[in-house]
């Protein structure tokens, strides 16, 4: 997705630091790009400014510890070296809006949201419950253990300051977006629920896997007779804080992004196009307001 949109070569064996200059694209300038890749696979990261103050950050996946050298070294590579640099400018005064694009983000290691997330709390909070999960514990269909609290604890590792909470939001998400990805848009659905952020989804209704399959226990997907019904029993379930369990069929969005080939062929991102235009109309208003 990311390559598609700004034309970005982030592929494995890339340049591990690009700075990529896309003149004209909705004032974004300049995408720089980090790329770690070994031989457990590739990290990459997309971070940008535009004119108007609205930072950008793309990632397609949940494995940032590995790349930034926090757990396993004590070596700062370049990808932690961007990612302190975008939460640094989440807390600068000139940030006016933020977009968190998890198109295409396949999820990873659900421990990773704390290293994405916690330059997002609200001041004085320490942990956020935004779900609850529970495991599949015999092989009966509906044999589950009893609910535990999901949440994120706020690591200082993570933060450079403190977010302006009224600074409107974007979260890109669409039907490729999955697991970690989905547990993230329950997070900024959180901070819009019960912080009062200002959060807006834009793109199309997520994948629908939250929680995994796994042949111990009878977990995953299985037909009752062929042509009559399926039945998908997840090993690990995970309902949202109000109840709500989008298994197997997603999480819908605010705005509808659309898709076009063409669109995409031409440099354009109709997602991102709508995103950014929300956020400079909110920008606006903001301001409008502020000068009254």
């Amino acid at each position: 997705m990311l390559e598609d949109t700004f034309g970005l070569d982030i592929g494995k064996g890339a340049p591990l630091d690009q700075e990529v200059s896309d003149e004209g694209f909705h004032g974004f300038e300049t995408f720089k790009v980090e790329n770690i890749s070994s031989g457990s696979g590739s990290l990459s990261a997309v971070t940008s400014r535009s004119s108007d103050g609205i930072l950008y950050f793309g990632f397609p996946g949940f494995s940032f510890s590995r790349g930034m050298g926090l757990i396993y070294s004590d070596t700062e590579s370049d990808l932690w070296k961007e990612m302190v640099e975008f939460f640094s400018a989440l807390a600068d005064e000139e940030t006016k809006g933020i977009i968190i694009d998890m198109r295409g983000n396949e999820g990873g290691n659900v421990a990773e949201l704390r290293v994405a997330f916690s330059a997002f709390f609200p001041a004085g909070v320490e942990k956020i419950h935004f779900a609850d999960t529970r495991r599949k514990s015999w092989e009966g269909m509906l044999e589950y253990g009893p609910w535990l609290s999901f949440e994120v604890s706020k690591d200082e590792t993570m933060t450079r300051g403190s977010l302006n909470e009224d600074i409107p939001i974007a979260v890109l998400v669409n039907g490729e977006s999955m697991s970690c990805a989905e547990f993230s848009v329950m997070f900024f659905s959180t901070l819009r629920e019960k912080y009062g952020y200002d959060v807006t989804f834009v793109g199309s209704r997520t994948k629908g896997v939250t929680g995994g399959s796994d042949e111990i226990y009878n977990a995953g997907s299985f037909e009752i007779q062929p042509y009559i019904t399926g039945v998908h029993t997840p090993f690990c379930q995970t309902r949202y804080f109000d109840g709500t369990i989008y298994e197997g069929v997603g999480i819908g969005v605010d705005v509808d992004g659309g898709y076009s080939y063409d669109a995409f062929s031409r440099g354009d991102d109709p997602a991102l196009t709508k995103a950014v235009g929300i956020l400079e109309e909110k920008i606006g208003q903001m301001e409008s307001s502020f000068h009254l």
